[in-house]
Order: C-alpha cells, then structure tokens, then sequence
C-alpha cells in the first residue's frame, strides 16, 4: 500500500467511526484516544475496549461480537436461505407461461404441415428454376412441364407456384418459431434447469437451444419442451416456498439488526492502515543498516545525497 493510500484509508475510517473529519496536522495520541473512545462507545464492544488502547483491540474479537449478537450463525444461515430462495424464484419467473407454450406448440405443428407438402431443398430449386423457364416469354406453352417435357390440362407454372408458395410458407412457420422462441425466453432457461433437473435426467432445453435458435421445432418436440418447462417451474416454485417458510421461521427467532453492524469493520481498517506508514519507515532503517554494513563509507555517501522514499540525486 502507498504512503498516499494509506493516508486516504486512515482518513475514510476515522471519519466513520469517530464522525469527524480527520486532521492529519492533530497528535496522534489525540486521535487514538477519539477513535478509542468512539469504539468504547459501542455497548456491544465496550468490554473488548476496557484495559486496552486502541491499537491493543482485537479486530476479530470485534467482528465475533457484531455477528453474535446479530445471531451468530443463525444469521448467516438466514443469508443463505435469503440467497437460495431469490436464485429459485428468478429461475421460476425467468420461464414462458402456458399460453406462451400454446404458442410454440402452434407455431411448431404449422410448421410441420407445411414441411408436408415440400420435398427438400433439391425440389425447391427446381421449382424455382421451372418458375424461371415457364415465365420467359419465350415458352410458349405454360402447360408443357420444362423439365420432363410432357403436357398436361393444367398450367405447369401455376402447380411450380403453388409448390414454391408451400415452401414459403414454412420458412415463415420456422422464422416465426424461431422468433418465439426467443422473444418468449425458452433460450434462457440455463438456470431453471440447473436447479430443477434431478442427476438422472437429461437437460433437455441445452440439446433443444440450436433447434429453437433456428426455428427447427417439431410439435412433437415442442410439446416436450413445454412439459419439461413446467415441470421444472413447478419443483422452482414449490422449492422457493419451501425456503420462505424457513426464512419466516428463522427470522422469528433472530434479534433484530443492530445499526451499528457496520463499525466492527472500522477499527481492523484503521488500526492496519495507521500502521502502514509505520512499518514502511521501520522497514526503512533496517535495510539502511544492511547496506551500510554491506558498503559501508561508500553508501554513507550515497545516502547523503539521495533520499530514501523518492531515490532522486539531490546534488
């Protein structure tokens, strides 16, 4: 720690622990007894403080002190249930709701009729390219197929539109479950899972994530999802009813927070950064003793002419 921090920390905890600005230019013992006196002041610390100064108390009787007498161990687990009970019910608000999975399923089963009248990506492009040939103004006979060149009473080109409208529309059935997918959350349910799924179960919306992302659910998939989402939010739901009643309990039996919870802190603080400055000066005479010892006359000189903190020649 630099001379200049230390400085800055002494400054921050003696103004929150004797609430006064501190005034470097004041006597240290002057300082020590207010920030004695201040912690004397604490009910809860006063027989930590009796017979000793300030530098003599010790700062992890202080914090032993704040913690028992906010309940000790009690407290801390009061924290945890705290923490436990937030992280469940999170995951469990973080999921879609039933109607949202209404959704997905119908989006999914559009797809899935509409991927029933297409025949793959090949078919496509000679639809399209069918499209092309029969829409030239040089094809004189919309219904003479260009691509096994026989006829028939039906217009070739309106049956190629009709198979390309079919692919458009499921392209549209997957941008639109994809675009639910998203919106609706089902991709950021990592935590849900987490905490839901029990050691035997597969984490079904991790293997679901590249599908939904692309729109490539199927109904039946779908509906898994769905079911799998509510499982999960039903064991969240009941886990963080669980730890609220704990919490309830516990609390009941905890005395109530003491204000000055926070002061124990201070004087650990205070006392390792009024230290700081003092060690670094000790430590200072003991390495300027090594090097006389080493050099002798010669560093004597050197001292002389350069300061120890701030090595600049000075002549």
């Amino acid at each position: 720690m630099s001379a200049q921090r230390a400085r800055t920390n002494i400054r921050e905890a003696y103004a929150a622990l004797v609430g006064e600005d501190y005034d470097p230019a004041g006597a240290e013992t002057d300082l020590l007894a207010k920030a004695h006196s201040a912690l004397h002041g604490i009910e809860l610390l006063r027989v930590l403080c009796e017979g000793r100064t300030f530098e003599e108390v010790d700062p992890t009787l202080c914090v032993a002190a704040a913690k028992t007498a906010e309940g000790g161990e009690a407290r801390e687990q009061l924290t945890r249930l705290i923490r436990d009970q937030a992280s469940w019910s999170e995951a469990s608000s973080a999921a879609p709701t039933a109607l949202d999975a209404d959704q997905l399923i119908g989006l999914a089963d559009a797809r899935d009729e509409a991927l029933k009248l297409t025949q793959g990506d090949v078919f496509r492009q000679l639809y399209e390219l069918s499209e092309s040939v029969l829409s030239d103004p040089s094809w004189d006979d919309a219904r003479l197929c260009p691509a096994c060149d026989r006829s028939g009473g039906d217009s070739v080109l309106d049956h190629v539109r009709g198979k390309i409208a079919a692919f458009d529309a499921a392209g549209a059935a997957s941008k639109a479950t994809a675009q639910a997918w998203t919106e609706k959350g089902w991709n950021q349910l990592d935590d849900l899972e987490k905490l839901g799924r029990e050691a035997n179960e597969p984490a079904m919306l991790g293997a679901a994530k590249a599908a939904g992302s692309k729109g490539n659910l199927t109904g039946e998939e779908a509906r898994a999802i769905a079911a799998w989402v509510a499982i999960l939010s039903s064991r969240a739901d009941a886990k963080a009813a669980e730890l609220a009643l704990a919490r309830a309990e516990l609390e009941k039996s905890l005395p109530e927070n003491t204000p000055m919870s926070a002061i124990p802190s201070i004087p650990p603080r205070l006392c390792c950064c009024w230290a700081e400055p003092r060690h670094l000066v000790v430590g200072l005479r003991f390495e300027e003793r090594k090097l006389l010892a080493l050099y002798g006359a010669t560093y004597q000189r050197y001292r002389e002419r350069v300061p120890p903190l701030l090595p600049i020649r000075l002549s």
